[in-house]
C-alpha cells in the first residue's frame, strides 16, 4: 500500500513527500518512521525530529495521538515509554516551557513560525542546539498551505536549519492531494517540483507517494 512504500523511505532515512486525502494515514508514515530510528538507535538527549503543522489546533490533535501511542505501550509492557514527546506553541503554561527548555523532547511538536523563534531567542538556545546537534527528521505537515510570501520564509527556515545541522536529516512533506490534471506520472512530477523549491534539496517523482484506493466490492 502506499503508506507501506513511504515508511520504507523514512526507516530508510530518505526524502519523501505523501498526497492523499483527508484521514487516509499520512501522518502514520512519518510517525512510524521516526519511532523506528528511536527505537532501534535510541538517543538519551536531543531533538531527533521536528514536526511542523500549520496550525495549533493540529498540534493538539497530534499531541493526544502520541499520547495514545504512549498508554497503549506502557498499558502493553508495563514499561515506560522511551520516546519524550513534547509541543511548544506558545499556547503552553511556563512550567512545561520551561521543562522543554531544560530538557528537550526527542520529538518536537511546533508551528514555523515558534521553529523561527527558538532558532534566535536566547532562552531557548538549548532546544535550538538540540536541534542543530541531533536532528534526523524535518516535517512539514499540511505543505500545500504554505504559499506565496509564507511559502518563502518556510523554504529560507528549512534552509537555514539544514545548512546548521551536524547531518543532513530526512525531509517529509504531508499534502492534500496538490495536482488533479495529467497523468500520474506527471502529477507526481509536479509534486517533485513544490518539494524541491520548499525544501531546497533535489526531489524525483519517485519520492512522490499518492494514495492508491482499492475497490472493495465488485
Amino acid at each position: 500500500c502506499s503508506d507501506l512504500e513511504a515508511i520504507r523511505l523514512g526507516v530508510a532515512g530518505k526524502d519523501f513527500v505523501v498526497t492523499s486525502g483527508t484521514g487516509s494515514g499520512k501522518s502514520l508514515t512519518y510517525i512510524c518512521s521516526i519511532f523506528h530510528r528511536l527505537f532501534t538507535e535510541p538517543k538519551p538527549e536531543g531533538i531527533s525530529a521536528v514536526i511542523v503543522y500549520p496550525m495549533n489546533a493540529l498540534i493538539n490533535s497530534q499531541t493526544n495521538e502520541f499520547n495514545i501511542y504512549k498508554n497503549n505501550y506502557e498499558d502493553a509492557t508495563g514499561q515506560t515509554f522511551p520516546i519524550t514527546v513534547g509541543q511548544y506553541t506558545g499556547q503552553e503554561k511556563s512550567g512545561p516551557r520551561q521543562e522543554m527548555q531544560q530538557n528537550p523532547p526527542q520529538i518536537l511538536l511546533t508551528n514555523y513560525m515558534m521553529l523561527e523563534l527558538l532558532l534566535t531567542r536566547l532562552q531557548e538556545r538549548k532546544i535550538r542546539d538540540a536541534i542543530y546537534n541531533n536532528l534526523r527528521f524535518l516535517v512539514f505537515d499540511e505543505l500545500h498551505t504554505y504559499r506565496g510570501r509564507q511559502g518563502a520564509d518556510v523554504a529560507m527556515l528549512i534552509r537555514r536549519i539544514r545548512a546548521q545541522c551536524r547531518q543532513e536529516p530526512a525531509c517529509i512533506g504531508t499534502s492534500a492531494t496538490m495536482v488533479s490534471m495529467g497523468t500520474l506520472e506527471s502529477q507526481r512530477e509536479e509534486v517533485a517540483k513544490v518539494a524541491e523549491s520548499m525544501f531546497g534539496k533535489p526531489f524525483t517523482a519517485s519520492q512522490v507517494v499518492d494514495e492508491k484506493l482499492r475497490r472493495s466490492l465488485d
